[in-house]
């Protein structure tokens, strides 16, 4: 099943999740940061809700204890690099994806986590002003660990 989500939902995402279970004897977590391509590249509710909900029962399939932990996508309008208009109409979408994918999550034993706040968009950014800087990794990974480590 994970072999046949490749293409649809990032492959990057797929491979790495299977190689973290795999490493870790199927018994880690995985925590993930899936929606914000299905935003920009405005890929509809059901198609996200086909490619996640699927990758979702994947993973819940070949690792029944695993922990999934989801991170909704930020906030767009807290992006540096994207114009205010584009950033207000893709943070429509992102709230769209956000519900969805929380629902998602719900439904299929997987923790959603809280959006990550963007604290200091200067420090969070790397400098395109869209991709995390190394601060902005420790924040997200600081932000996930308790939505990680809450028991079950």
């Amino acid at each position: 099943m994970i072999s046949k989500l490749r293409g649809r939902v990032s492959s990057a995402h797929v491979i790495a999740l299977a190689a973290l279970f795999v490493a870790l004897g199927g018994t880690a977590f995985a925590a993930s940061k899936i929606g914000t391509n299905d935003i920009k590249n405005f890929h509809s509710l059901p198609r996200f809700k086909k490619e996640f909900g699927g990758l979702l029962y994947a993973l819940r399939a070949k690792w029944p204890d695993a922990r999934i932990v989801w991170q909704p996508v930020i906030a767009l309008t807290d992006v540096p690099a994207l114009p205010r208009a584009l950033a207000r109409l893709l943070e429509t979408r992102a709230r769209a994806i956000n519900a969805l994918g929380t629902r998602l999550c719900l439904e299929r034993r997987a923790t959603p986590a809280e959006r990550l706040p963007i604290t200091d968009a200067i420090a969070g950014f790397s400098s395109d002003g869209f991709h995390a800087s190394e601060a902005g990794y420790r924040a997200w990974a600081e932000h996930l660990l308790p939505f990680v480590m809450r028991e079950r």
